[in-house]
């Protein structure tokens, strides 16, 4: 074989159909990697990023299969499985280095070609931004330190560049140029660029909720015990009245989250499920990417749309971020929640949506619900608690439950 000596730079053809063979041969990812020279991260990214599905899925997605461990760690493909000529699994992947490079250059092509922008978000970052700069003669950088508008300095200053806005060059007072944006040196699709988040950016929820101000914003995201456990809450925020809401879950997976949304519009009803969980905005944690079972009941009818923030900006979702600091007045960051119980964790939350804030100009979130939000509230196990009878500390609260409970180190 011709191995490419190079170790930096986007891999090329040649190095594909190098991959191709050896994985074929049986070698493993890092014997791969020392024989083209290249980083084992840069391959599992290659064949992650631009494998190829064979077989059909159901309406319900991914979620309704169990995928071979082959493809769910390295070498994620199927390529010189042994057991290949004679699997009968449903769902498997190939690596085709021609495929796989056309793909590559494609993507090269459409991240050079113009904005990754829907036109709702497009119009959106227009109407923010030109008025206030052609008007107002405001800075490009005083703009985004005043508004929430979804894009860096740069890629605004693109944009004007290259007419996509009403602003033009002209219109600023000082025009910066920038360097064209750089290509990974690992030709890997970011968090922000999985296929998964198109027209689900913070750039595009952004646009959604100025299209649609009537709709309810929920912030959504789970809470961790120590890592090697499974447990973890489902967390939400209701931007609103500032509630929280949380749900134990035995495992991290898509479909569990997918199934508590579930249970939640079973036992408040479609109608107010939608009122309460009308946008979920969330992180990239994959647990969340169960999209479509997420946003469609399992009787297959809208109920939600959801957007991701930006990968490593968790202050987009700053209310959800800030609240959970009242977890951990009972589990510090890095304690087991092996203990929390749905029961227990009811009660916790019930005391914390008691306490009362400045913010909410010294009234607790209980007292910023209405009725029917209450009502929805108590079916689903949380009551409001008299202000001078809130606890703040697990053991003693826990007790009312379990007189017996004693904290564990």
């Amino acid at each position: 074989m011709d191995m490419s000596n190079s170790k930096r730079g986007q891999l090329n053809l040649n190095d594909r159909i190098n991959i191709s063979r050896l994985l074929d041969l049986g070698n493993s990812l890092r014997k791969t990697a020392e024989i083209i020279c290249r980083s084992v991260t840069t391959i599992s990214n290659e064949l992650k990023n631009r494998r190829i599905i064979h077989g059909e899925l159901s309406p319900g997605g991914y979620l309704n299969y169990k995928l071979c461990d082959r493809l769910i760690k390295a070498p994620f493909v199927c390529n010189g499985c042994e057991s290949k000529p004679n699997c009968k699994k449903r769902i498997k992947y190939f690596y085709d280095p021609y495929k796989a490079d056309e793909q590559y250059r494609e993507t090269l092509s459409s991240s050079r070609s113009g904005p990754r922008l829907s036109d709702q978000a497009m119009n959106y970052v227009n109407k923010t931004v030109s008025p206030l700069i052609k008007e107002n003669k405001q800075s490009i950088n005083h703009i985004l330190a005043s508004n929430d508008v979804g894009v860096s300095e740069s890629t605004l200053y693109r944009y004007i560049d290259q007419g996509y806005l009403d602003a033009k060059n002209i219109d600023l007072k000082r025009k910066v140029r920038y360097k064209p944006r750089a290509v990974s040196n690992d030709n890997q699709l970011s968090k922000e660029d999985k296929p998964i988040k198109i027209g689900r950016k913070y750039i595009d929820f952004l646009a959604y909720a100025d299209a649609n101000p009537k709709c309810r914003i929920s912030e959504m995201d789970t809470v961790y015990g120590k890592k090697e456990e499974s447990k973890c809450i489902l967390t939400f925020l209701f931007r609103k009245n500032d509630f929280f809401l949380g749900f134990v879950l035995e495992n991290r997976k898509a479909e569990t989250v997918v199934k508590k949304l579930n249970e939640i519009e079973a036992t408040i009803g479609k109608a107010r499920f939608m009122t309460h969980f009308n946008i979920l905005l969330t992180d990239n944690g994959s647990e969340f990417y169960g999209i479509d079972e997420m946003e469609a009941n399992d009787r297959k009818i809208k109920r939600c749309t959801v957007f991701f923030c930006d990968p490593s900006q968790s202050q987009q979702k700053g209310a959800l971020e800030r609240t959970h600091e009242y977890i951990r007045e009972y589990y510090p960051k890095g304690a087991s929640i092996e203990d929390l119980t749905q029961r227990r964790l009811n009660l916790m939350l019930s005391h914390i949506n008691s306490v009362k804030r400045k913010k909410l100009e010294n009234r607790s979130p209980f007292d910023k619900l209405t009725q029917g939000e209450l009502n929805d509230m108590k079916k689903l196990g949380l009551y409001p608690i008299d202000p001078k009878k809130v606890i703040m500390d697990k053991t003693k609260l826990f007790k009312i439950l379990d007189p017996g409970y004693e904290s564990k180190k």
